[in-house]
């Protein structure tokens, strides 16, 4: 199966919810106007991501409003849509940074980041899982940001037999260079094809570098941005990521039993 992936990268407004979501509606129409079938949006994009302390007054819980209008617009334009904000779990209170990934069927997943860089740990609880799961059009895993500075996080997520990995962040100068090795390599390692949507512009200290890109199950570029507000548009290929992932083996020739779980 093809379908057409779309990487918006973008900046959005430090803690305003409404602002974002409706800069998200025209984005998601713009997309579908040039054929996508998939949207991602960057880490954090609902509220935007340095919020310190004024975090709990933006976390959404699982009934969000906010969270309920990003269904419908995904109903609306039979489009799928992933997109970063903080979430509460009100049962525990905890607050995590996470991706609603939502279909245009309506059916929705959250994917809480694991791995939380220097300050996060002050204001978000950590996820204990990643999980790839089926869609109305492809199977997807996500990581989020600084996930994909771990190789375990992308091989938990290949093992599960993903399409494509979506890797909504927030990522912020001078990690540029080290970002751009990254991508192509855990693609490349896993036989997978990586979205990696990126943040532009600045909040507090933070100045993010975009840069965001779809690459092949090869670790060849599909497209790719520069450090500018852009929506990419590129074609997964699934059945391509398939015969990658036979031809080279990666996942089927490794050996736990001399080097241990990951």
């Amino acid at each position: 199966m093809k379908l057409k992936l779309a990487l918006v990268q973008t900046d959005c407004v430090l803690g305003d919810e409404r602002s974002n979501l409706n800069k998200a509606r025209t984005l998601v129409e713009e997309t579908v106007a040039e054929g996508a079938q998939m949207v991602v949006f960057p880490e954090m994009y609902l509220t935007g991501y340095a919020l310190k302390e004024k975090i709990k007054e933006h976390a959404q819980p699982s009934d969000s409003a906010f969270l309920a209008n990003i269904e419908a617009l995904a109903r609306k334009h039979n489009i799928a849509i992933a997109m970063g904000f903080p979430e509460l779990d009100r049962q525990s209170g905890r607050i995590y940074n996470a991706v609603y990934f939502v279909d245009k069927n309506g059916k929705s997943k959250v994917q809480r980041k694991i791995h939380l860089v220097r300050g996060e740990t002050k204001y978000f609880q950590p996820g204990e899982s990643a999980e790839a799961f089926d869609t109305t059009l492809l199977r997807i895993g996500i990581m989020i940001c600084y996930d994909l500075y771990f190789p375990e996080a992308a091989r938990i997520l290949a093992l599960a037999n993903p399409d494509v990995i979506l890797v909504p962040s927030a990522d912020w100068y001078p990690f540029e260079k080290m970002v751009a090795k990254l991508i192509p390599a855990r693609a490349a390692e896993n036989s997978v094809y990586l979205a990696y949507c990126n943040r532009v512009g600045a909040e507090d200290s933070f100045h993010f570098f975009g840069r965001s890109c779809i690459v092949d199950p090869e670790g060849n570029t599909i497209c790719e941005s520069a450090d500018q507000s852009e929506v990419l548009v590129g074609e997964i290929d699934s059945s391509f990521a398939k015969r990658i992932r036979q031809e080279m083996g990666f996942l089927r020739d490794r050996r736990p039993e001399v080097y241990g779980p990951i």
